[in-house]
């Protein structure tokens, strides 16, 4: 075809336009980590990492984080500073870098070993033919370097072949800007000043195969697309294309000024995306090979727009990720594929959209779609892009222009579109009439100018929901309240989402009594406890007629069992849930407060959208929308989604693992440097299956991150730590595995990342190392071996020693035994007289003690058994003398029994008879025994123990009570208190009784208050007509007390009386 024709014919094809935003652009720069603000060149490597060229190095990033190439390096101290101008994989894991100035060098990322090659004066084998390096390319197992004097040929040996093409070139100059394959073993170079060469790469033979007849100065780029033409960009002259047969191809005039404008630093091209073009100053530049159509971006001052004109440099990957290098404002990265996901968002040269906070969508009955925002509305076609605007959606914009939109809604039949706002009531906007309305507290009804939700039913009936307004019917006229009273207390005003059942019935979603069932024809309603407490921002009726809850509580769904509502997943528990959609295959769409979500019903299963377009981490609440065609509109701080559930597939394969770093006390660990005093850390820790940590070494960790270039929010990641076969616990952590006192022996650690999509665990591309933590020295094998050694030897060296002191020892006791044998005989005779004579006086005291005992056992029982007969007898009551008889008797028989538990305490033979009594009644009943001895004295006993039920010896508490009042009578002054008191102790950890009996007598010395509880110990405290003591009542008190596990003691001052103290625990008591 003839150049003029084939001009023409892209004439007639061409068309150019200036597009907006489409794509979402996240941008990284040197506050990011970047090594350099200007980036030359990338590359993907087969791992799947992005290495980075810049002005001062390579930096390999990971999605989170840069490391420079230099931590790959078992000897980081030749790496360069200089500009990369390319870079490229070849065999074994080997990245190779062309530099501006410093040659050629190569990394092998897995064992650290790099190479740097450099040019000469004079050619040789191990050099490279100049240190200015334009293009690296991997061609039939061979790596070609395009430099400013000749290609050259290594196989990666270090050793290289290089050709000048002198004899064949025309301009003097084999300066190698690119290296393009032509056919299979042929390629071409193509020189600085236009000259092309042709390269036979088995036999080596070679020939200039064109030139561009014009003056050509500074080639940049050269690509090839896939109808064999060759797309040429220079610094200061444009573009130039060229057909197969290396004739060029004209370039419209809007073309070529689009591209002469700015300096073309790069292009490529790919055979799904097209051609893309960077310059200087021109934007990114996408043109369609096939029709030359071409598309214009921008930068702006949009944080998700392409952020600089002065495009350095591109790279298109497998995923379909579009990286962008800058002349000193960093890089850029945009998702190319059609991932289901769209992104608009307001830009400096495109307003779809007002405002970045979108709060609702429509759609009218023209099928456009209607968006709200916090500054007006936006009117876009079915392809969200704008429109041809009639009068009345002017009308409208203008109208709303800078008003707060809250809600949307269309009556298709009407053709009515209505418009809620946040201070300025209802919108009523008739596409057909070219009226609007407005509808507010004023000229209406409405109690509020806060509409925050507007649903239409089948095109008759409109309910309007406000904030501190209610919830109204409207006709499209007038407004009807429909009220909502809680229990009867209160009006609820407050309402943020509506959703329709049928004609009489509708769910409210309310702010703080979660979702009200109301029916709008009799005003009754039903309200949910599950969520009474919720705030509910919206609802979701689905086609299986399932109601769905979006709350501040995560997603509830109502269960027809329990007649309540049940959350569908703890994962979103503390989430707030804004708006549900329901696709084709009965998932939920979910927007939140930390992303969108899709919601497996059927497998109950939830997980999170992963794509570069998602508008941002924040949705807003009742911003979605539902199309015709199954797509979904979300809304949020930065825009809208449009989001196709049909194409939208799930980003769990995609996502690896990097171990970036490891450190020993905080300090990086780098190849080459020394940590366990022994040998340098071989390789970078990302590719090393075992690390040894000396014993000496307490602290160390290591970072490892997730590689997933479409997520930037994806860190965490899971480790477990084994020793041996028993399981380990699962952790998590944002990167960082950090080992604090770690014992010795052998552990496996294992690092999976997660999942952004559904927070699994991807095992699939785990990493796994082996730690070996040292013992200390002293824990060596031949040490303790050594200590066996020695500790025997001195064992068997201090038994010698001992066996011969033994044998003097024994040598010296003999004859002391001889000499002291003769001493010892004579006084055996006399100890053997000695013991005679003390077996007599013993066996004469046995004899008397039995006398002492059979005499007292006689004199108690002979005087027991008589007692017992008079107070019989006194019981009778017959004359009023029995009476000082039985109480005299009383006394003697406490006496006699006193004398008989004492001496079975002291032999061991006095038993307690545990009973429940009243200590009140005891105390009452011992009162009673000794009511006698207070007529003459005119004494008064106050009683004041509390009523509690005890469990004690009943007769041997009573006597005990009965011994210490006879003593306080006794010793009391006439007119005189006695005051007895009881009660559990409080603070107490067991239940135990405290009781007390005060007196007002002369009182007892500080000495005495320890021995009057001995055996016969006497007082000499005088009172009128009283006797002393005969030392055995308050023996028996405290021996019954100690029975009972208890204690006694007495408080009390000369002249003050006397306080006698009982505590008796009411557990654990002997029986």
């Amino acid at each position: 075809m003839r150049p003029q024709a084939y001009f023409i014919i892209l004439l007639l094809l061409f068309s150019i336009q200036v597009a907006g935003v489409t794509k979402k652009f996240r941008s990284y720069h040197l506050d990011d980590g970047l090594s350099s603000s200007t980036v030359s060149c990338f590359y993907k490597s087969d791992n799947h990492l992005v290495w980075i060229g810049t002005a001062k190095g390579v930096d390999l990033f990971t999605g989170h984080e840069f490391i420079p190439l230099s931590h790959f390096f078992t000897d980081s101290a030749g790496a360069t500073n200089t500009s990369i101008t390319a870079i490229t994989e070849f065999k074994d894991n080997t990245l190779w870098a062309g530099t501006w100035g410093d040659g050629l060098f190569s990394v092998n990322i897995e064992n650290g070993e790099y190479t740097h090659y450099r040019g000469a004066e004079e050619l040789s084998n191990t050099t490279i033919s100049d240190n200015y390096i334009n293009c690296l390319e991997v061609f039939d197992d061979y790596l070609w370097v395009g430099t400013n004097f000749g290609l050259c040929q290594t196989s990666g040996n270090g050793h290289f072949f290089h050709y000048t093409f002198t004899e064949v070139l025309s301009r003097n100059s084999a300066d190698i800007r690119a290296v393009i394959q032509k056919y299979e073993h042929l390629l071409l170079a193509f020189t600085d000043n236009g000259e092309i060469i042709e390269l036979n790469t088995q036999s080596g033979a070679y020939k200039k195969v064109a030139e561009i007849n014009v003056p050509l100065k500074n080639i940049t780029k050269v690509t090839k697309d896939h109808l064999g033409r060759y797309w040429i960009g220079t610094a200061y002259l444009g573009l130039f294309i060229l057909d197969e047969h290396f004739q060029p191809i004209p370039i419209p005039n809007q073309l070529k000024k689009a591209l002469t404008s700015a300096s073309i630093s790069d292009i490529i091209y790919n055979h799904e995306f097209g051609i893309f073009i960077s310059s200087d100053g021109g934007g990114l530049i996408i043109i369609n090979p096939d029709n030359l159509d071409t598309q214009v971006i921008k930068a702006s001052k949009n944080n998700d727009a392409l952020f600089s004109n002065q495009t350095e440099s591109l790279y298109l990957d497998e995923d379909g990720i579009l990286w962008i290098g800058y002349y000193k404002d960093g890089f850029s990265k945009t998702y190319l594929k059609d991932d289901g996901i769209r992104h608009i968002s307001p830009n400096d040269k495109d307003q779809l959209i007002p405002n970045k906070n979108v709060n609702c969508f429509a759609k009218d009955f023209n099928q456009y779609i209607w968006v709200g925002t916090e500054n007006g509305l936006a009117i876009l076609d079915a392809n969200l892009t704008s429109i041809t605007q009639s009068q009345v959606y002017r009308k409208a914009l203008r109208l709303l222009k800078d008003y707060p939109i809250t809600s949307l809604s269309t009556n298709t039949e009407l053709s009515i579109v209505y418009a809620g706002t946040y201070n300025n009531g209802l919108y009523s906007i008739d596409l057909k009439k070219n009226k609007i309305i407005n509808y507010n507290k004023t000229n209406s009804a409405l109690e509020s100018n806060f509409v925050r939700d507007l649903k239409t039913y089948n095109d008759t009936i409109n309910y309007v929901a406000t904030v501190d307004g209610g919830v109204y019917k409207f006709d499209g006229t007038n407004f009807e309240k429909i009220k909502v009273v809680y229990q009867d207390k209160y009006e609820l005003l407050d309402f943020l989402h509506i959703e329709i059942i049928d004609s009489q019935n509708i769910w409210l979603s309310s702010t703080g009594k979660g979702v009200i069932r109301i029916n709008t024809s009799s005003g009754t309603g039903q309200m949910f406890n599950a969520v009474i407490s919720t705030i509910c921002y919206s609802s979701c009726l689905t086609n299986d007629s399932t109601i769905f809850l979006a709350t501040n509580k995560g997603v509830f769904e109502y269960s027809n069992d329990i007649q309540d509502f049940i959350p569908i997943s703890d994962d979103l528990s503390n989430m707030d849930v804004y708006g549900i959609i329901e696709d084709d295959e009965h998932a939920l769409w979910l927007s939140s407060s930390t992303g969108l979500y899709r919601y497996y019903r059927q497998s109950k299963t939830l997980e999170k959208v992963t794509s570069i377009n998602i508008q941002d981490r924040e949705f807003l609440p009742g911003s979605f929308f539902k199309l015709s065609n199954d797509n979904f509109l979300f809304g949020g701080t930065n825009g809208f989604n449009a989001v196709s559930p049909q194409q939208y597939k799930s980003n769990i394969a995609n996502t690896s693992l990097f171990i970036s770093e490891f450190k020993v006390y905080n300090r990086s660990v780098k190849p080459g440097d020394t940590y366990n005093g022994e040998e340098p850390l071989q390789q970078q820790v990302n590719y090393i299956s075992k690390l040894t940590i000396p014993s000496h070494i307490d602290l160390f960790s290591v970072t490892a991150t997730t590689i997933d270039y479409k997520s930037a929010d994806n860190k965490k990641v899971a480790y477990t730590l084994k020793n041996g076969k028993k399981d380990s616990k699962l952790f998590y952590t944002d990167g960082e595995i950090a080992f604090l006192n770690m014992k010795p022996g052998r552990y496996k650690l294992s690092i999976y990342p997660i999942s952004g999509v559904n927070n699994q665990l991807i095992e699939s591309s785990a990493k796994h190392l082996l730690i070996q933590k040292m013992s200390p020295w002293w824990h060596s094998v031949w040490i303790y071996i050594a200590l066996f050694v020695i500790i025997t030897g001195i064992i068997l060296a201090l038994h010698l020693m001992r066996v011969r002191e033994y044998k003097k020892t024994q040598r010296l006791l003999q004859e002391k035994v001889t000499e002291r044998t003769a001493t010892l005989l004579s006084q055996k005779e006399r100890l053997e007289r000695q013991k005679t004579e003390l077996q007599e006086i013993l066996a004469k005291n046995k004899k008397l003690e039995s006398f002492k005992e059979n005499i007292i056992n006689m004199i108690v029982h002979d005087l027991k058994n008589p007692l017992n007969g008079i107070i019989g007898l006194s019981s009778l009551n017959e004359a009023e003398y029995f009476e000082p008889i039985n109480s005299a008797s009383r006394q003697m028989l406490c006496l006699v029994e006193n004398i008989l538990d004492v001496r079975r305490y002291e032999t061991h033979s006095l038993q307690l008879f545990y009973q429940q009594c009243d200590i009140r009644q005891l105390a009452n009943e011992a009162i009673d025994e000794v009511r006698f001895l207070l007529k003459d004295n005119q004494i008064e006993i106050i009683n004041l123990t509390n009523s509690i039920i005890v469990q004690v010896d009943k007769d041997i508490l009573r006597r005990v009570y009965i011994n210490l009042l006879t003593n306080a009578i006794k010793y009391s002054q006439v007119n005189g208190k006695i005051i007895l008191r009881g009660q559990l102790k409080p603070d107490a950890s067991e239940k135990t009784l405290l009781l007390s009996v005060q007196d007002e007598g002369p009182g007892i010395s500080k000495k005495f208050q320890e021995s009057i509880f001995d055996l016969y110990q006497q007082i000499d405290t005088k009172k009128s007509g009283q006797a002393n003591s005969n030392g055995l009542g308050l023996s028996f008190c405290k021996m019954a007390i100690n029975e009972h596990n208890g204690k006694i003691w007495v408080e009390s001052d000369v002249g003050q009386g006397a306080l006698f103290n009982m505590e008796i625990p009411q557990q654990k008591a002997k029986s």
